[in-house]
């Protein structure tokens, strides 16, 4: 599963590259223009709701969230009208 990590301003790149190692994550994407912003795909026996308890636990993380991916059931619709 993947996750949306906000680090705290100023929180050293080493350091969220360590974190993520520590927490079987790696970081897929981080962006200049936001920094401290990555998502993160983990890799882990725990649950998702464990693996954002240990990232919250964390002083230099801002917040945690799931990423999730929504689809559509059907391309059709149901609108009679």
């Amino acid at each position: 599963y993947d996750l949306i990590v906000k680090y705290k301003e100023k929180t050293p790149q080493s350091y969220i590259l360590e974190l993520a190692g520590k927490l079987n994550s790696r970081v897929i994407t981080n962006y200049e223009y936001l920094p401290g912003f990555t998502f993160q795909s983990v890799d882990s026996n725990l649950t998702i709701d464990e693996v954002i308890a240990q990232y919250k636990a964390d002083p230099n993380v801002e917040y945690v969230e799931p990423n999730f991916t929504y689809h559509i059931d059907s391309s059709v619709p149901n609108d009679p009208y």
